[in-house]
């Protein structure tokens, strides 16, 4: 049998069938906030209200006069009003049938996200159909433990992963699709915020402006819903207070299931419990102390990625102008779930671009430096070796504790930063 990308991506179909016996286990999902958020844009855009069969809400009615952001909420819906709309389609079926469309839905975008990746490149990197399909099923390896978190809790990350390749894809193909999918990413996540001041380091003004105008387009779009300013206006002060009100709790959670610098940070220097009551603090901070010590952190990150940004940019040349764009916004990618408080494991699936993106550099140089062949071990070694596949409970109790999955990601830019360095800089000579 001939292997190629087609055969990758039909062994993650089956993957995603045999796994797919979970959707029908009692087990409460993000899905249930979305599809209540596509229920309530429904009623108000019908302007009735609808009993609740499914039993998601304490009133038993889904009302159009009641706001999408409800403290009551068994499961909270926390992004802008203009997402509510990608899950009406959802909310018109029954809940079980809308989850498992929705989960169709998003095993559809990942493998439209890997398509893209592929048809992208095809013709100067995928041209051995062998070699492509061990790129992809590798690739998809090494983002598995977060799909298979994103499966079980159908959340928005396989959604996240496509408007993100999609803007790159688009960028140079139908720039206003590919500023609008750019516009819709901010809205869903916030930290995706940051791009905008890539482009402005990277004197894309044209493309900055399309993105912020597709922005208030989308900002204005539930209008249609809420029948007027005043009633939107009023929507987004409820969304700004229901986020700002115990959504992003400061302290953070020190779990080993948040691989975030808040919760690393947390676990390392505030007395709080870990896993069960265990304790794995260092020092006992106080909260102002440990928030400033995070922001510390961040905003070097910040610092480290505009650097970053600015040294390849002086050394890239415009033959290699598209694949430096890619490895720029892989390195914000990763950037993105370490400064993001709430970040579970299943936000590491964007890691697929970044190493998307190292195995591009492989194949475009044919080998590695010594020391880039030592960053990829231990990086592969944080991200897979250190598993809970492997460990088991030695996961939780060790591995979980010293932030396995937050320094694999660290390593992961600066290896990424190391090759894109290395590769311009040959190709300029």
């Amino acid at each position: 049998m001939k292997i190629s990308f087609k055969t990758a991506a039909w062994i993650f179909v089956l993957f995603t069938v045999i796994y797919s016996p979970r959707l029908f286990k009692p087990v409460v999902t993000d899905f249930r906030a979305y599809y209540l958020a596509g229920n309530r844009i429904l009623s108000k855009t019908m302007g009735r209200d609808f009993i609740d069969k499914n039993k998601l809400t304490k009133k038993k009615i889904t009302s159009a006069k009641e706001s999408i952001y409800q403290e009551g909420d068994l499961m909270a819906f926390k992004y802008t009003p203009v997402i509510a709309y990608l899950f009406v389609p959802f909310s018109i079926f029954p809940y079980q049938v809308g989850k498992v469309l929705y989960y169709g839905f998003s095993i559809f975008l990942f493998i439209l996200s890997l398509y893209l990746i592929y048809y992208h490149f095809k013709d100067d990197y995928f041209r051995d159909d062998k070699k492509t399909f061990f790129f992809f099923m590798i690739l998809i390896l090494l983002v598995i433990r977060p799909i298979i978190t994103e499966l079980k809790f159908l959340n928005v990350n396989f959604l996240i992963l496509f408007l993100t390749v999609g803007f790159l894809f688009f960028k140079n193909r139908r720039e206003n699709l590919s500023s609008f999918m750019l516009a819709l990413l901010i809205g869903i996540k916030i930290f995706p915020i940051f791009l905008l001041l890539f482009l402005v380091l990277d004197k894309d003004y044209k493309f900055f402006v399309k993105t912020l105008l597709w922005g208030l387009f989308l900002i204005a779009i539930p209008v249609i819903s809420y029948g007027g300013f005043e009633s939107l206006y009023s929507e987004y002060f409820q969304y700004v207070a229901f986020m700002t009100n115990g959504q992003h709790p400061f302290p953070a959670s020190g779990s080993y299931t948040h691989p975030n610098l808040d919760s690393f940070v947390v676990r390392l220097f505030m007395d709080r419990p870990y896993f069960l009551d265990l304790k794995t603090n260092i020092l006992s901070l106080d909260p102002k102390s440990t928030f400033y010590i995070i922001s510390v952190i961040k905003l070097s990150l910040l610092s480290s990625l505009i650097y970053i940004q600015k040294t390849l940019g002086n050394i890239v040349k415009e033959k290699d102008r598209d694949l430096y764009y890619w490895g720029m916004v892989g390195l914000y990618s990763i950037f993105f779930i370490v400064i993001n408080p709430l970040a579970w494991k299943h936000a590491m699936i964007s890691l697929l671009i970044p190493f998307a993106v190292v195995g591009l550099f492989w194949i475009k140089n044919k080998k590695l430096k010594k020391s880039e062949k030592v960053m990829c071990g231990v990086v592969f070694s944080l991200f897979f070796l250190t598993s809970h596949f492997i460990w088991g409970e030695l996961h939780r109790t060790f591995f979980g504790r010293i932030g396995h999955d937050f320094w694999g990601m660290i390593f992961l830019l600066f290896l990424l930063f190391k090759i894109s360095k290395s590769s311009f800089s040959n190709a300029s000579n």
